[in-house]
């Protein structure tokens, strides 16, 4: 079998490679290649080249005609599609199809829509089993379609890496995500502003990890003005410059904790829909995540817990706290989070062949 995996644009690299590890646990004998947009290694750099990967990867042009020659040219000659992202131009591909969805609330009106007019069987993975939940609680009339992927076995190796205990001189927290209103940078400031004596006492740093925009510009506003420059650094350091991936991963590896930061939503999407690609470094690099309670629920044992402002600095005061003193265990975290990743992969693989058995014999 003969199957395309396809990333539309130059984001979410660290989906591509779960799925391709995945299809190869399943068979080794697929035919598959990884088409990738050619202005991938102008962005943030070539993630697959950094991790000296040999994979099948084939570039495509970007922008309506470019996507529109690479549906053609998989039209003719794949078996099966497997779509990192939306687009429309890939949107009516004919071959069967399994498409990603990454956050519910951008899909309920789509998946009916591309059900009704595509003539060629489809299938859904979500990214992880609370998007599929909320897209079944927004409406969604297809659920029975959709299955959960974890997107956490980035690294060639089969099992995921266990952390080292971090330097005590070093308690680096890592904050991965585009720097905008969607994750609440203000309210993490402001949690550094209140304690920023205890946190410099901690020698703990927050190094924020995301591309240039316009509210990356307010948010070193207030770490200047409110001289938290010892505490918080952005990176990139340069407005207008990119973050490349190995940069990235460079100051992640050396952190303590990796913090998803995402705002909360109200109603009947509060903490069910919005996915952070935080959770599959968190896992892939075993490095414990330090979230609120909405993560948490999502991933009860992904990292270390906190409730709010009060608990806050509390909660990362006993992080770091020597061993001997307190009950907490560095490496107890680390491990739980391997062996949640291990059952987390192999639940994926399953979900995938199931996905793909259904796609073609529909």
């Amino acid at each position: 079998m003969k199957i395309a995996i396809i990333q539309p644009f130059p984001s979410h690299e660290e989906v591509v490679l779960p799925i391709f590890h995945a299809l190869k646990a399943l068979n080794q004998k697929f035919n598959i290649v990884i088409f990738l947009p050619e202005e991938i290694e102008n962005k943030r750099g070539n993630l697959f080249k950094y991790l000296n990967l040999n994979l099948p990867i084939k570039f495509h042009k970007s922008g309506k005609k470019g996507l529109q020659e690479l549906r053609k040219h998989v039209e003719e000659s794949y078996d099966l599609t497997i779509m990192v992202t939306f687009s429309n131009y890939l949107m009516r591909i004919r071959t069967p199809c399994i498409r990603i969805i990454h956050n519910a609330e951008n899909e309920i009106d789509r998946i009916p829509q591309e059900l009704s007019e595509v003539s060629m069987p489809r299938r859904y993975l979500c990214l992880a089993d609370y998007v599929k939940k909320a897209y079944i609680t927004l409406g969604g009339t297809y659920g029975e379609l959709i299955s959960a992927f974890y997107p956490f076995e980035i690294l060639e190796n089969k099992n995921p890496p266990v952390a080292q205990e971090p330097s005590p001189n070093q308690n680096l927290i890592s904050i991965i995500g585009r720097v905008n209103q969607v994750r609440d940078y203000s309210q993490l400031l402001d949690y550094i502003k209140k304690y920023q004596t205890d946190i410099r006492r901690e020698n703990i740093q927050f190094n924020i990890l995301g591309d240039s925009g316009p509210y990356r510009t307010d948010v070193i506003g207030f770490i200047r003005n409110n001289t938290l420059n010892d505490c918080v650094k952005v990176y990139p350091q340069a407005e207008g410059d990119i973050l490349l991936i190995e940069d990235l991963l460079d100051i992640v590896k050396q952190s303590r904790f990796i913090m998803p930061l995402l705002k909360s939503q109200n109603g009947q999407l509060a903490n069910k829909t919005r996915i952070s690609s935080a959770y599959s470094w968190i896992y892939a690099l075993g490095i414990p995540a330090f979230h609120d309670r909405a993560g948490a629920i999502n991933y009860p044992n992904a990292g270390l817990c906190y409730e709010g402002e009060a608990d806050f600095f509390c909660s990362l005061s006993r992080s770091l706290a020597s061993k001997n003193n307190h009950t907490y265990d560095y490496q107890e975290l680390c491990s739980r989070l391997q062996v949640e990743s291990l059952k987390l992969i192999k639940m994926s693989h399953e979900n995938i062949r199931n996905s793909i058995q259904s796609v073609i014999t529909s």
